[in-house]
């Protein structure tokens, strides 16, 4: 039996969108080689978030087409929330695991260090 792990993108640009085409292509072996099955349950981006919802599960290739058709993700129907951010993301979700990928600035590592502070914090482990 294959072990849930429940993931958050925090930044869907270049990096974050290639991670996610990852986990997609590289599902069957995850499971197979290590016995896991990792879900998305948010990923967040500049102008919202999209989130799972329990009667209807996250589905990164269905996320990755809508966005390749230059649609921005909180726009989705059934997962779109407008506004929504990391920090709004994490108050309402326990992942197992906090991926970032948000660009950073060089100076202060903003916005990634806050995001990576409060998932820390909750005890989330962060990519």
């Amino acid at each position: 039996m294959a072990m849930q792990v429940s993931i958050v993108i925090c930044g869907f640009g270049r990096v974050g969108r290639a991670f996610a085409e990852l986990l997609v292509s590289k599902e069957r072996m995850l499971r197979e080689r290590y016995g896991l099955e990792p879900s998305a349950v948010a990923v967040v981006d500049i102008g919202g978030a999209v989130q799972a919802v329990k009667e209807v599960p996250l589905s990164l290739p269905m996320l990755l087409d809508w966005v390749r058709k230059g649609n921005p993700i909180e726009k989705i129907p059934r997962w779109g929330r407008p506004g929504l951010n990391a920090e709004g993301v994490l108050g309402e979700v326990s992942p197992d695991v906090w991926i970032e990928t948000t660009p950073t600035n060089i100076v202060d590592g903003e916005p990634a260090y806050t995001h990576i502070k409060a998932a820390l914090k909750r005890e989330v482990h962060v990519v």
